[in-house]
């Protein structure tokens, strides 16, 4: 059974595109909500796609913290400083105009002396309320800010502090004059912390996103979990699964919901299916497809054991038994610890990595349940299904519910196949077909009896 390891590759360079050199791009939020990650992952992506060098004023935090926080997030921006790619001041405190003028100034004499294509001010809020209003703010933006980005050709980057309770940032003039506005904000999703992005202006493109879900992240600083288009295909390689004189099958790529009464567990529910598809489909037992089955955190190691135990009570050999477990990904979920972006953000690191063909997701009504935001989950869930389709993943979504609970269940409409299975008498299980989109098998319910799967049983 595999183990697994990996990083994800969603980031905030392939959403927003490239900055054309002299914009002046605004970052805007409440204290926390990661507005010196952004700078810093838009200077790193300077530094390395684009093999430019920054500048990074920071008004609050000294040379030596900064290198370390960023450090535990996995970027070393010490060692780019001393490959004079990176040039960091520390802020000083701000008096009156005049130790404005005199910090302003440094910044263009540092940004001409080192030639950067960037600079980055983290934050102007103590130098806009150095001014207190807003007409002289304004010519500040016009007289500085312009001949630093504009006439210099550099990008500049600007973060702005929101305080909590108010909508708006800043002089109210600030959105005028720059080219780009990206506004954090950090949303309570029951009792978990949910950061989210807004690209409020984007001067030159046709961004037309809301609220963006991000988390902050070792490695990438950021990973943007946004609504992607794919191209939809179709699959004629079809999947049976086989139980006694029960047979049952699905096109490859679909993805299925199937609803189990609360008293059934799902996990013998899982051996069932992984007896029955083996059976059904000889050439899964060549182990040459991956697939993932998500569960629980505190339930892997219990979940693991059986699945050995049931696999072992098959008359497989020894050898087409471990070329399956080895494509067998057993992956754990901690709802306890997990925000919403956290879920997606795993499950889209793990798939990107292991590309799986088969996903078993006994993960997904709890998470909506104990982290969801309706809107937030909808619209990740549907970008989940959607690229599992175009990529001919097949996905299989055993949840917990009574049969009436089918058609509240969210994107029910989108799945291609629904199934609700419950007890039958004392033999054994009832599928009843609720949805079949491609009609693989009748629309009439059938009974699996215990016997007919030998050990791999309820």
């Amino acid at each position: 059974m595999q183990e697994y390891q990996g990083n994800s590759t969603t980031s905030l360079s392939n959403f927003i595109g490239p900055i054309k050199k002299g914009n002046v791009i605004l970052i805007v939020g409440n204290p926390g909500a990661g507005k010196t990650i952004i700078a810093s992952k838009l200077s790193l992506d300077e530094i390395v796609n684009n093999g430019g060098s920054v500048l990074y004023l920071n008004m609050s935090e000294v040379k030596k913290d900064y290198f370390k926080n960023l450090k535990i997030l996995g970027v070393d921006f010490e060692k780019l400083e001393n490959e004079n790619k990176f040039y960091y001041i520390e802020g000083i405190t701000l008096v009156n105009k005049d130790s404005v003028y005199e910090l302003l100034n440094q910044i263009l004499s540092y940004s001409e002396k080192y030639n950067v294509s960037m600079v980055v001010i983290d934050s102007v809020t103590p130098i806009f309320q150095a001014f207190g209003n807003e007409v002289e703010v304004r010519e500040l933006i016009h007289n500085f800010f312009y001949r630093l980005s504009k006439l210099s050709n550099k990008t500049l980057i600007l973060t702005e502090e929101i305080p909590y309770g108010e909508e708006k940032f800043g002089y109210g003039v600030e959105e005028f004059i720059v080219d780009v506005i990206i506004q954090l904000k950090v949303l309570n999703v029951k009792g978990r912390i949910v950061r989210v992005m807004e690209i409020k202006k984007f001067r030159g493109s046709d961004i037309s996103i809301g609220d963006i879900p991000f988390r902050i992240k070792s490695g990438e600083l950021i990973s943007l979990l946004y609504f992607k288009t794919h191209n939809q295909k179709s699959s004629d390689t079809i999947y049976k699964v086989g139980l006694g004189d029960a047979t049952f099958a699905f096109y490859k790529g679909t993805q299925n919901l199937i609803m189990v009464d609360p008293k059934i567990d799902r996990e013998g529910l899982i051996f069932l299916g992984i007896y029955g598809a083996l059976l059904g489909n000889p050439f899964l037992q060549s182990g040459k497809e991956k697939t993932i089955i998500r569960v629980i955190s505190s339930d892997i190691d219990k979940f693991k054991k059986k699945l050995n135990e049931c696999l072992n009570s098959m008359s497989l050999g020894k050898d087409v038994i471990e070329n399956i477990m080895n494509n067998i990904y057993v992956l754990g979920m901690d709802l306890d610890i997990f925000s919403l972006n956290d879920y997606f953000d795993v499950i889209n690191e793990q798939e990107e990595n292991i590309k799986p063909a088969i996903i078993i997701d006994l993960t997904l009504d709890l998470a909506y349940n104990l982290l969801g935001d309706q809107q937030l989950f909808n619209m990740l869930q549907l970008n989940l299904i959607n690229k599992r389709s175009s990529n001919s993943i097949t996905g299989l979504y055993i949840v917990n519910g009574k049969y009436k609970d089918i058609y509240s269940f969210p994107l029910v409409s989108l799945y291609d196949n629904i199934a609700y299975v419950k007890h039958y008498k004392n033999s054994g299980i009832l599928v009843k077909p609720v949805k079949m989109e491609y009609r693989l098998f009748t629309l009439e319910s059938f009974v699996i009896n215990k016997e007919m799967v030998g050990k791999c049983e309820l």
